[in-house]
């Protein structure tokens, strides 16, 4: 909630338009997309797209996020260049960097850089015991998963400034076309 002190001004943290305003910066710094952050923020479903771009262009609400973003860093004491560094090392990581030793384990290949290992995001091991008469014979089945790596580029290119502007359609009442209400023609003739 927006409050004044004496003077005139707000209160550090709050900004001028209300409670809705105020939250809008906490909502989008959870995971970048100004729609839902509208819409938790309480903007309405109908509108939310277009309220989050809005909001966005604002110089206020864009130093509030950046105050917000500096904030939490040293809170947590990870600076963004961490944070772009583990996205890189998923951007770059590719599945022939893997491989299996002896024992079934996932290891690095030859040549695969270190940071590879930052790309894993799961690994299952199935140990079979396969007897035939009378010899046994162990077989190792190894799935692994990576990290979603166009999530990945696309975190990293909206952390940098370079992705795309957000697209937004607009569509009337219950998500039905935009109807106009009056269209002017414009007839031009040949000379």
């Amino acid at each position: 909630m927006s409050s004044t002190i004496p003077g005139g001004g707000h209160a550090e943290g709050t900004l001028q338009d209300g409670p809705r305003r105020d939250r809008f910066p906490l909502e989008y710094l959870k995971d970048l997309n100004a729609t839902q952050a509208a819409l938790r923020a309480g903007y309405s479903p109908k509108n939310a797209g277009a309220q989050g771009s809005r909001l966005l262009q604002n110089p206020d609400i864009q130093r509030r996020i950046q105050d917000l973003q500096n904030r939490r860093s040293k809170r947590v004491q990870l600076a963004a260049d961490e944070v772009l560094t583990e996205l890189a090392a998923i951007v770059r990581a590719n599945v022939r960097h893997f491989t299996t030793n002896e024992l079934g384990e996932l290891i690095l290949a030859e040549g695969a850089p270190a940071d590879a290992w930052n790309a894993v995001a799961s690994v299952k091991r199935k140990i079979k015991i396969i007897k035939v008469g009378e010899v046994q014979e162990t077989q190792v089945d190894v799935e692994f998963r990576l990290h979603d790596k166009v999530r990945a580029i696309d975190m990293a290119m909206k952390h940098l400034g370079i992705a795309g502007a957000e697209r937004h359609e607009l569509t009337g009442k219950d998500g039905s076309p935009l109807i106009p209400e009056r269209i002017t023609v414009c007839l031009v003739r040949p000379s």
